[in-house]
């Protein structure tokens, strides 16, 4: 079967990190704050997730306290949110959930380049481009 999902990213000036992933019939949102403090990590972690080295990690939202565990079960990937008293599910293709989310931020770091404004920390940018090596190289 052939899915296509959409996706968008955005680190706004107050240092939070948003992207939604739609896909599978389903949209998923996180936020969380100050991104130089989460998205070296995430990335990381997806990294080591794509790769096997672990099966599941776990994002706080921090600001936006939201809770997210994602966990990998085969080529499925599992995200539960924990918003309050809310849990909501998700279920993705893995390589399809992380192709798109390469798409957003690929596109997102451009736009910053373009617009001349400072695209990331040192640290995220050099976690994001393991991840973008990993996803690329991945089937």
């Amino acid at each position: 079967m052939y899915f296509i999902y959409k996706s968008n990213a955005i680190i706004d000036e107050y240092g939070f990190v948003l992207f939604n992933i739609e896909g599978d019939e389903q949209v998923f949102s996180l936020r969380a704050g100050i991104s130089e403090m989460v998205l070296p990590t995430f990335f990381s972690d997806l990294t080591a997730m794509l790769k096997g080295e672990i099966h599941s990690f776990e994002v706080d939202g921090n600001e936006a306290m939201t809770h997210y565990q994602f966990k990998r079960n085969g080529s499925k990937l599992r995200i539960e949110t924990k918003h309050w008293h809310i849990r909501e599910v998700y279920e993705f293709s893995l390589h399809n959930y992380c192709k798109s989310l390469q798409l957003a931020f690929k596109k997102f770091f451009r736009e910053q380049r373009i617009k001349g404004e400072a695209e990331a920390t040192e640290e995220v940018l050099v976690e994001w481009r393991k991840f973008d090596k990993a996803i690329s190289f991945s089937q």
